[in-house]
Parts: structure tokens; sequence; C-alpha cells
């Protein structure tokens, strides 16, 4: 104000961050939530067919794009269909800025020169080793344990801890890895289970 209020107002202060500051804010947002089944995923708006888009619709097409790929297959650079503008990414911030995002766990999906709009790298938040930083990792285990559970689920609440429940136990679980060994859905995928 140019002169002294008689007065109390309340007033906003609004501070834009700098693009260094957004991707440092979005790094360190991600590095907080620290788990392998969380997923932050930039950019936050995203457009098909000139029609602008909240996070959340990207958000959609990568659960469906990871439901309907191999469980061990990688989601890193892979093509995600129904969007044609990620400028959030390819045009906002640089790539010095996606890769602090990416080192502390956000999924960038990016669009190379042709238009194609595609996955960095499909992370998670938890970057502390490489099997809990892939995404493909976590669906991988996540497929072996439900098919683990669901050949034991008999033995769930109908038997004891006896010689014959065991040996029954130790054929199933063994039958369900000769089974992921031998399961391929790709020659280039191999199994699930190596």
């Amino acid at each position: 104000h140019s002169a002294a209020l008689s007065v109390a107002q309340k007033i906003e202060v609004w501070h834009t961050l700098t693009k260094n500051e957004i991707a440092a804010d979005l790094a360190e947002r991600a590095a907080a939530f620290d788990s392998s089944r969380v997923c932050v995923v930039w950019p936050d708006s995203i457009s098909a067919d000139g029609v602008a888009m909240e996070g959340y619709f990207l958000c959609a097409a990568l659960a469906g794009l990871r439901s309907g790929a191999a469980p061990h297959q990688s989601l890193t650079n892979v093509e995600i269909t129904g969007f044609d503008d990620v400028s959030r990414t390819t045009q906002f911030l640089n790539n010095v800025q996606l890769t602090t995002m990416e080192t502390a766990g956000v999924w960038v999906v990016s669009q190379d020169s042709d238009g194609v709009v595609f996955t960095r790298h499909g992370v998670t938040t938890d970057v502390s080793d490489l099997a809990h930083r892939e995404e493909q990792v976590r669906a991988n285990m996540d497929s072996i344990f439900y098919l683990v559970h669901g050949n034991l689920r008999s033995f769930i609440g109908s038997a004891n801890v006896t010689t014959q429940t065991l040996t029954n136990i130790r054929v199933q679980i063994e039958a369900a890895i000769e089974f992921l060994k031998s399961t391929g859905l790709a020659s280039s995928l191999g199994s699930p289970l190596l």
C-alpha cells in the first residue's frame, strides 16, 4: 500500500515457484511416500484432441496399461494411447528437472518428436533399491504372491500343521514355482520367475 492502514486487513502472499522449485517440490513429495505401492505421476495435466484433463486421467490410463500387460513386463518406454499433448513435460520442464523428479520416484510420461506419448521410466516412490524402485518388479511379485496364495487358500482354516499337510503344501508351492518358470507370454519377456 502507498499509505499506512488504520484497519487491519487479511492479505495473501503468493509465491510462484520456479521450474526448478516445482521439480524439487515434486521430488520431495514423492520421496516422502517412500513406498513401492505408491506411484507419483507427472505431468499434472495432459490433453487429448485439444481437451486438457487433470493428471488422474493419466494415472487411470497407466493402471489400465499395467492391467493389460504381463506382470513382469516393464512399462518403461511403452506407448500410452488416448493422449496427444504432454507439453507440461516436453515444454514446461527440461530434462535435468525431469531426471531430478524420476530419481526421487516420480513416474514421468513424455512425448517423442513423432507425437507418441510414452512412459520414460515406470518407477515407484521407494527408490531404496532396484527391487523396490521398478514398478514391474512390484507387479510381478504381486502376481506371484497371488498365485501362491490361491494355491494355498484351501489349507487356510481347514488344516493343522501335520506331516501330511506340510507335504501337500510343499507339492502346491513346487507346482506353482514350476508353472511360473515355464509360463511365458512372449519369448522376449521370458517367464515370470527365473
